[in-house]
C-alpha cells in the first residue's frame, strides 16, 4: 500500500487533531468521492439519498473503512476557501460536495497531488513535517516566495469515537500577488447514491466542528477564535430528501480559554436521489443570507455526514466577522 500516512492506525485511533482545522486522506484502487463511495454494489437501486422508491429491492452495498483503502486514489471534496491579502480577509464561499479541491494519491510515488482550475500542488515525502498519532502536516517552499505550502490531514473524533468513513483536510498557499489561500475540506468514503438512509429522521447526534472565525473590530484590531465548542442541530430525512440544521457558533479567542457565542446560522436544502452532493445558503439570526455550506454522507445508509461552511456577518457595531470551518456528524 505504500506509506499512505494518514491512513495509519495510529493516525486514526485517537478523536482529536491539534492542527486546528484540517484532514485529509486516499484510499483503495480508483477513485472515492464520486461515484464509487470505496465499495461495491449489487441489487436493485433504492432511490438514492432522497428517500427510496416503492416496491424497489434493497441494494447489497459494502464499504471499505477510510483506514483501510489501498491504492492509488482520487477523492472528491467539499470546500470552504477564505483569501487573506494584508488586515484584508475575503468573504467565504463554500462548494457542493465534487466541486472543491481534488485529492490524488500516487501510491508508487508516494505523493499526494492537490488540484483545482487555479491550484496545483504536490507533496512528495521529503516535504513530511510533522507526523504523530493525531495527523500529519506536510509543508514545502511556495513558488511566489510566501508562507510554505501547507496540507493538512486528521481523522475528526467525533466525542471520543473516530469516523470511519468521513475525513477533514487544510490547504494553505501563498498566490502570485501575495495573498494567502486557506482551504478548509471535507471528503472520505461516500454514501452511494443508491444506498438510502435509514428510515425516519436522521439527526447526527454526535458531531466535531473545526475552524476559526476572524472579528475585524472597528478601530482596526483583528481577534481569532477556535471553533471546537459549536453546537450542531441536524435531522435529514430520507422520505422527501429534507436536510435542515442550526449551528450555535461559540469559540474560544486565541490565547485565551474564555468560550464565546458568536452567532447562530441555519441552513436548509434538500436531496433528489441524482447528485451526490447537498449544499445551500446559510441564514443568520435574522434569517438574512450570510454564508454558504455544501456536502455529503459517508459510509454505509448515511452513517457519517460532513459539510463545508463558510459566512461573513457585519455587525450593528459596525465590525465583521468571518467564519471558515468543517463540520462532521455521526448517527449512533
Amino acid at each position: 500500500m505504500g506509506r499512505i500516512r494518514f491512513l495509519s492506525a495510529a493516525a486514526l485511533a485517537l478523536a482529536l487533531a491539534s492542527c486546528g482545522g484540517g484532514d485529509s486522506s486516499s484510499g483503495s484502487g480508483g477513485s472515492t468521492g464520486g461515484g464509487t463511495g470505496g465499495g461495491s454494489t449489487g441489487g436493485g437501486s433504492s432511490g438514492g439519498g432522497g428517500g427510496s422508491s416503492g416496491g424497489t429491492p434493497t441494494p447489497t452495498i459494502s464499504y471499505t473503512k477510510f483506514a483501510e483503502l489501498t491504492g492509488d486514489r482520487s477523492f472528491n471534496t467539499a470546500c470552504t476557501l477564505i483569501v487573506r491579502s494584508g488586515a484584508s480577509t475575503s468573504a467565504p464561499a463554500a462548494t457542493a460536495f465534487g466541486n472543491g479541491l481534488t485529492y490524488i494519491f500516487d501510491e508508487s510515488a508516494d505523493t499526494y497531488s492537490i488540484t483545482a482550475s487555479n491550484l496545483n500542488l504536490t507533496f512528495a515525502p521529503a516535504d513530511l513535517a510533522s507526523e504523530d498519532a493525531q495527523g500529519f502536516r506536510y509543508e514545502k517552499a511556495n513558488a511566489n516566495g510566501g508562507q510554505p505550502d501547507t496540507f493538512i490531514v486528521f481523522n475528526p473524533g467525533i466525542t471520543v469515537q473516530p469516523t470511519d468513513y468521513a475525513r477533514v483536510s487544510r490547504v494553505i498557499t501563498a498566490a502570485a500577488d501575495g495573498s494567502q489561500e486557506d482551504y478548509r475540506c471535507v471528503f472520505g468514503v461516500p454514501t452511494e447514491l443508491e444506498d438510502s438512509l435509514p428510515a425516519g429522521t436522521v439527526s447526527y447526534s454526535q458531531y466535531f466542528t473545526t475552524g476559526t472565525a476572524f472579528l475585524e473590530e472597528v478601530g482596526g484590531n483583528l481577534r481569532a477564535f477556535n471553533l471546537r465548542s459549536t453546537e450542531l442541530s441536524f435531522a435529514a430525512n430520507p422520505t422527501d430528501g429534507a436536510i435542515d440544521f442550526t449551528l450555535t457558533v461559540k469559540g474560544t479567542e486565541s490565547g485565551t480559554a474564555t468560550v464565546s457565542e458568536l452567532a447562530t446560522f441555519s441552513g436548509s436544502t434538500s436531496i433528489d436521489g441524482t447528485n451526490q452532493s447537498f449544499d445551500g445558503l446559510l441564514a443568520d439570526g435574522n434569517n438574512v443570507a450570510t454564508g454558504s455550506f455544501g456536502g455529503w454522507f459517508f459510509g454505509p445508509q448515511g452513517a457519517e455526514m460532513a459539510f463545508a461552511w463558510g459566512a461573513d456577518i457585519r455587525r450593528d457595531d459596525g465590525s465583521r466577522i468571518i467564519f471558515a470551518a468543517n463540520t462532521v456528524g455521526s448517527n449512533p
